[in-house]
């Protein structure tokens, strides 16, 4: 998945706008960490982070 700015998000590409609560919560995540929440269903998820790249170094991937 890929942080963007709300203009640009779209979850079928995966890409998550910072805006949203998974977005706002990854922001500042180094590699290795990982975040959880529970869907709407009730499942559980784990998001882990990667990589992290400056905008500049890869487009739009962070």
């Amino acid at each position: 998945m890929t942080l963007v700015f709300p203009g640009e998000a779209d979850i079928a590409e995966g890409k998550i706008s910072i805006l949203t609560p998974i977005g706002a919560a990854l922001i500042g995540l180094k590699a290795g960490q990982s975040i959880d929440w529970t869907a709407r269903d009730g499942r559980l998820h784990r998001l882990t982070v990667e990589t992290v790249a400056a905008p500049a170094e890869l487009g739009q991937v962070l």
